[in-house]
């Protein structure tokens, strides 16, 4: 099996952002992300076009081929930000032809607390699954 070579390399600034409610409403502590980080295999995530379940054991088989990028994550004083490598498979492909038409976004499980007076809840028990590229939307 070939190792993918990259098609490109894009940074991506704050992708997730410490002590502050984003458009979701929820708040990541720097302590919470960097706990999550460590988790992860030096640091980096995969993306994928799609992820088959294996039933008999419930965990994630990622074949080559629609792994479309890596990210290797770095914190911050203020957040997260992201080297993304855009690789050179079927899917990476479609990303990089497609570039100017995706926003990249972490894809992450966790606790919530009990909502705010506003609706704002703080996340514990991060996990963070991957770094999708997906559809930016158009505001026509």
């Amino acid at each position: 099996m070939r190792i993918p070579t990259v098609l490109k390399t894009i940074d991506v600034v704050d992708l997730i952002e410490f002590d502050s409610p984003g458009a979701n409403k929820r708040i990541y502590s720097k302590e919470v992300v960097q706990q999550a980080i460590s988790e992860c295999v030096e640091g980096c995530v995969l993306g994928v076009a799609d992820i088959v379940q294996a039933e008999a054991t419930n965990k994630q088989i990622l074949p080559l081929d629609r792994i479309s990028h890596h990210s290797q994550l770095e914190i911050t004083d203020t957040g997260v930000n992201a080297k993304i490598k855009v690789l050179d498979t079927p899917a990476g492909k479609i990303v990089s032809d497609n570039i100017d038409k995706v926003v990249f976004a972490p894809r992450m499980t966790g606790t919530l607390s009990e909502p705010d007076e506003y609706g704002v809840v703080t996340v514990s028990d991060l996990t963070i699954i991957s770094v999708d590229a997906v559809s930016r939307l158009n505001k026509a």
